[in-house]
């Protein structure tokens, strides 16, 4: 049975990517703060990552250093090991349509260290990023329409995973 680590599992994006994966039939592990997980604290994603370590794939949905603590964390315990990363980033560091300061600075820093590790690092793990424009979550549920479907954005992960034995790709900006 494959398996999958969703983090942000109880957000919008995050839920639906869990909950499809379970409609697979996939062994599926959900992680946020309404469960304990809160990344901010190094220590609390250095255990998570040693706990799931046999995981085959981690789904990175949660933003700012949480998230760079998690992707940096399981990318060193998953080190050329046949598994897959897929961070979540954002638009709004290519075209500079920050939400706010702080969340454009929290995807570039993220931008920059999955750059660094797809450049320099072995063919596995293998770390995808996806970095969509405004879709129909809270977070730019206040921004003008058109937005992507969140189900939409969700199958375009679930594609990126399943073509990882054919071909990777690496840096995916989507957008209506």
């Amino acid at each position: 049975m494959k398996s999958v680590i969703v983090t942000g599992h109880t957000g919008g994006l995050g839920s639906l990517l869990t909950q499809k994966y379970k409609e697979r039939d996939w062994c599926t592990f959900g992680a946020s703060r309404s469960n304990g997980y809160d990344f901010v604290d190094p220590t609390v994603a250095q255990n998570f990552c040693e706990q799931l370590r046999g995981y085959d794939v981690l789904i990175n949905t949660i933003t700012g250093i949480g998230q760079r603590n998690v992707f940096e964390k399981m990318y060193h315990e998953w080190y050329s090991k046949q598994k897959v990363i897929v961070n979540i980033g954002s638009r709004a560091t290519q075209y500079h349509m920050s939400p706010s300061l702080y969340y454009g600075a929290d995807k570039a820093a993220l931008d920059y260290l999955v750059n660094s590790v797809q450049v320099t690092g072995p063919k596995w793990p293998a770390v995808l990023h996806i970095r969509p424009g405004y879709f129909d979550s809270k977070r730019s549920e206040h921004k003008p329409n058109p937005k992507m479907k969140t189900e939409d954005v969700a199958d375009i992960i679930m594609w990126m995973v399943d073509s990882v034995d054919k071909f990777r790709v690496l840096d995916m900006v989507i957008s209506i």
